[in-house]
């Protein structure tokens, strides 16, 4: 028997680890230079540099050890993750062949662009893929089917299109796939393969179409997240399918075009959590059935044709969290059970047309709910003091109902409010001084009530208030009383129109952030205080139909380069129209100063305004002198009213410019012109009133085929035109005719 030597076998030992470790040595350079060169030329210099510094030319030996890889116990990279890393670039130069033991790659929420390569097939051993949250164009490739170790695939939020490959069905190892938010389309469904051990499917906000993808679904038996919502499926959802699905938790078909009864089938998923089938056109009613799916949390149905009552059984849904039924046809009462749900956060059964009254009882178990939405309804009765014990609450909406009575005073126990809307019903009595407790309160919203009484100063002391709307009641307090709502900075919406409110207009209001006041309709009087033109942030002021008199100040024609839109009609202002109104930096889009005692010439300058101007109402006044022509010279006017004045001249013929224009109301005036055929090309005109002026001649017959398509009033009265009327504009009135006719059908006979 032959001895080796010693020294023999510790030679033949060091050239085994030897070239173990060359290997990798060289495996691990290739890596580090095919990561590199990622880096240099696939990579935007303008990503993010910091993250990627120890991507270096320097450190290729040490690859393990740069930002973001993750090598094998072989030194071999195995893992690329770069989430959130604001890496900008392709994926173009990066070498997948040169990268075989990559297990990971998760590139997820950066700016990478351009297409997914087909080399990524060379990654055999991959087994998560997370390409998310990028921009990534093109098409899914088909080669992706080969990554047959692949567990995780997620391209989700990018601008992927055409088909998905059915190739994808190869992947049997696959558990989560989410394709969701791309543009990508219906593929033969029929064509792919089982994929048992598919657990999470999201396939949301794509350009699907057609039925129910029923093939591909009852193929994933072991689906327990399920997301079709927001494309464009049709028909009725197969009831057979989810027999199949028993391990379902999540079930998202919302926002799509689904019609016909609920499927029934869906209530022998005892493991569902979520279930939403909202925007689709699903009819019938909530089968009682729905009470056992007792793991429930989230339900929502909202933005279907449901009719008839809430099934009680929906109050045997204990674990029950958000339950949103609006925009239904929904009748009856509350049903009592609904006490039961005692885990509600949220409730939505906004814009049915549910009835009865607010139970005490039913209200006083939710004492989790943050939000109460019951507005348009057919609520009457009472809201109930038990409404206190909400002490979650941020948002409480019940308007649009027809409850009445008193605001109960303990709703100032709900500290967290942060909305509150009553508006819209028939809620009488004074506003509770207990609202100044809701520190938390942002929107106010009161209107359309029977409220009196006066404001409570407490309100004033809401710092975090943004809007508050009480026009429409019968609050008849002092003005005085407003200046409460100056110390509230944050205040931009200030609606207090349509009251009995009298006194002056508060000067600090000019002190305030308001984007929006409506004082009108109501009985202020006095001048408008110049100290409001200090409010430069007004985009919206309407001062109309109250006592108000003297000259409007000339600050108030520039004193905001946001205002929009002023209303001081129905006044008694006087004085002439000042230049200010013409200020370029003021883009008003409505300026009505109709039924007050102005007088003066309309100044030309006026025509800064053509372009953003769509409503002028200068009617009910006493200017004169001629029309200027600079006024008309834009197309943004939609109406143009100067009824009841004393201008004189012709008509300007810029208004042809006005192409846009819907009303034009000249009458009651001295105007003296022939009768403006060339107006009859304006397409849009709907109203056209010359009565009571001196118009004159013969009326020619029209210069256009089809003139006047739209009109449906035209008033030539009291003028001194001679002649026939034209037939042909009779003929050709088609706004007036098609009107005249729907007016005549809708009669109904004796």
């Amino acid at each position: 028997m032959m001895r080796i030597s010693i020294f023999t076998l510790l030679f033949h030992i060091l050239c085994l680890l030897l070239a173990l470790n060359t290997a990798p040595l060289h495996a691990n350079k290739e890596e580090a230079e095919a990561l590199l060169q990622w880096k240099i030329n696939g990579l935007s210099s303008s990503s993010s540099t910091s993250l990627l510094d120890s991507w270096s030319v320097n450190n290729l030996t040490n690859v393990c050890s740069w930002e973001g890889i993750i090598c094998n116990s072989a030194s071999s990279v195995s893992e690329l993750n770069l989430p959130h890393g604001n890496i900008r670039g392709t994926l173009d130069s990066l070498a997948f062949s040169s990268l075989p033991n990559l297990t990971r790659i998760n590139l997820n929420n950066n700016i990478l662009s351009g297409v997914i390569s087909s080399a990524i097939s060379s990654l055999l051993k991959l087994t998560f893929l997370d390409l998310s949250n990028n921009n990534f164009t093109g098409v899914i490739p088909v080669e992706v089917g080969q990554l047959t170790q692949l567990r995780y695939f997620s391209c989700f939020r990018n601008f992927l299109e055409d088909v998905i490959p059915f190739e994808i069905s190869n992947l049997t190892n696959l558990r989560y796939l989410d394709l969701g938010v791309n543009n990508l389309k219906t593929p033969d469904w029929s064509k792919f393969h089982a994929m048992p051990l598919l657990s999470h499917l999201n396939l949301r906000a794509n350009d699907f179409t057609l039925d129910f993808p029923e093939d591909l679904i009852t193929s994933c038996p072991n689906l327990s997240y399920l997301d079709l919502s927001k494309n464009h499926f049709t028909g009725q959802i197969p009831v057979s399918v989810f027999s199949k699905l028993q391990k379902l938790e999540h079930l998202d078909l919302g926002n799509n075009f689904f019609r016909g009864l609920f499927p029934i089938s869906l209530t022998n998923l005892s493991s569902l959590k979520f279930l939403r089938l909202s925007y689709n056109n699903i009819s019938g009613t909530i089968p009682h059935e729905i009470g056992s799916i007792t793991r429930l949390q989230v339900l929502k149905l909202y933005n279907n044709s449901f009719l008839g009552n809430i099934p009680p059984s929906i109050g045997s849904l204990k674990h029950l969290q958000y339950l949103f039924l609006g925009y239904n046809f929904l009748t009856g009462e509350l049903p009592p059970s609904l006490s039961n749900i005692s885990k509600l956060v949220k409730l939505d059964l906004s814009s049915n047309m549910l009835s009865g009254e607010l139970v005490p009882h039913l209200i006083a178990n939710w004492t989790q709910l943050t939000f109460l939405y019951l507005d348009s309804n057919n609520f009457s009765g009472r809201i109930p003091s038990e409404i206190s014990l909400l002490t979650q609450l941020q948002y409480l909406v019940l308007s649009w109902n027809q409850l009445s009575g008193c605001i109960p005073s303990n709703i100032g126990n709900l500290k967290t409010l942060s909305k509150l809307h009553l508006e819209k019903n028939n809620l009488s009595g004074r506003i509770p001084s207990t609202i100044g407790n809701l520190s938390e309160l942002v929107l106010l919203q009161l209107s359309d009530n029977f409220l009196s009484g006066s404001i409570p100063l407490e309100v004033g002391h809401l710092t975090s208030l943004s809007g508050v709307y009480i026009n429409s009641n019968l609050l008849h307090e002092p003005a005085d009383t407003l200046s409460i709502f100056c110390n509230v900075t944050s205040l931009l919406y200030l609606s207090l129109g349509v009251n009995k409110m009298n006194g002056l207009i508060p000067k600090c209001f000019g002190n305030t952030s308001l984007n929006f006041l409506d004082l009108a309709e109501n009985q202020f009087h006095g001048g408008i205080p110049e100290s409001l033109c200090n409010a430069c942030y007004l985009q919206f002021l309407a001062l109309s139909s109250n006592n108000m008199s003297g000259v409007i100040p000339k600050c108030v024609g520039n004193f905001s380069n946001q205002l929009l839109v002023l209303y001081l009609d129905q006044n008694n202002f006087d004085g002439p129209m000042h230049r200010e109104f013409c200020s370029s930096s003021t883009p008003f889009t409505i300026l009505t100063l109709s039924d007050n005692s102005l007088s003066g010439v309309i100044p030309p300058c006026l025509g800064n305004l053509s372009t953003t101007l769509s409503k002028l109402d200068l009617s009910m006044n006493n200017f004169h002198g001629n029309i200027p022509a600079q006024v008309t010279i834009g197309d943004a006017l939609h109406e143009l009213n100067l009824d009841h004045n004393e201008f004189e001249g012709p008509l300007p013929r810029t208004l042809i410019n006005c192409t846009h224009l819907q009303v034009l109301d000249v009458g009651n005036n001295r105007l003296n012109d022939s009768f403006p055929h060339w107006l009859d090309a304006l397409p849009h005109l709907v109203v056209l009133v010359l009565r009571s002026n001196h118009f004159h001649g013969v009326i020619r017959n029209p210069t256009t085929r089809h003139p006047f398509p739209m009109l449906r009033v035209f008033d030539l009265s009291n003028n001194h035109f001679t002649g026939p009327f034209p037939g042909y504009y009779l003929l050709h009135f088609t706004g007036i005719t098609s009107k005249t006719s729907s007016d005549l059908q809708d009669q109904k006979p004796p």
